[in-house]
């Protein structure tokens, strides 16, 4: 949809540059280089590279970070540790849970909310250890040449699919939330980058695709609402619907 017509006001000033902004029922946290802001109020951040996720039951907000190959948690209501023991290699996040990746296993974060809180796993997928790549929302499994893409839409679930449009390309950057998918990948043959939109069904039997060819990579970036409309702001700095 191509419109210059959009109603743009400001909401608030962080003074800094967002890098995530994350919302779950009228809990808001957004990252800057520097610091968290949770309902705008400022707190440092807890490592340079942290995943943001909300507990099921009560909808804390918690951020997930690695520190010598052990997963650490921290409650950002009270600023306060979660005890887990649990050796990983990559977290992701994905429509407000934090997945974590062991060597054959992809687990979700989840919490017993009851007098406290208690972290607990569950075990969502299994992945080959050596050919297993976490991107935003989606894992990559480099299956003896064929890739095979891991999306997880709800609490629980895990769909595995192939995607033949992907044959011959190399994925430079990934992202999945509510049903879409967006790859960013280079051309094997070409070196040229291509950016896919996959849009998949309600039951995950078939989905559409779209192909944007020879493009300047710059990344993803792209949210779906609730009512299932994709807004992305592409290569050239304009807003999509």
């Amino acid at each position: 949809i191509g419109s210059n017509n959009f109603d743009i006001r400001e909401i608030r000033n962080f003074y800094e540059q967002i890098v995530g902004y994350y919302e779950n029922n009228g809990e808001e946290v957004a990252v800057t280089r520097n610091h968290i802001y949770l309902n705008s109020v400022k707190q440092p951040r807890p490592s340079d590279r942290f995943r943001i996720g909300f507990t099921s039951k009560l909808n804390v907000p918690f951020a997930c970070w690695i520190e010598d190959e052990k997963l650490k948690i921290k409650n950002l209501k009270d600023n306060q540790l979660i005890p887990i023991d649990l050796s990983v290699d990559d977290i992701m996040s994905c429509e407000g849970r934090v997945y974590a990746k062991g060597k054959q296993s992809i687990f979700e974060i989840d919490f017993i909310e009851k007098n406290g809180m208690i972290a607990t796993t569950k075990l969502v997928a299994s992945v080959m250890p050596n050919s297993t790549t976490m991107y935003q929302g989606v894992v990559v499994q480099d299956m003896f040449g064929t890739l095979m893409f891991s999306m997880f839409p709800k609490s629980g679930h895990h769909r595995q699919t192939k995607i033949p449009e992907l044959e011959n390309f190399k994925i430079f950057e990934a992202k999945y939330e509510n049903n879409v998918l967006m790859v960013l990948a280079v051309e094997n043959n070409t070196g040229n980058y291509h950016r896919f939109i996959f849009r998949f069904d309600e039951d995950w039997l078939s989905y559409d695709v779209r192909n944007v060819e020879n493009i300047a990579p710059s990344g993803i970036n792209f949210t779906v609402n609730k009512n299932g409309i994709c807004i992305s702001l592409t290569e050239e700095e304009k807003i999509e619907i």
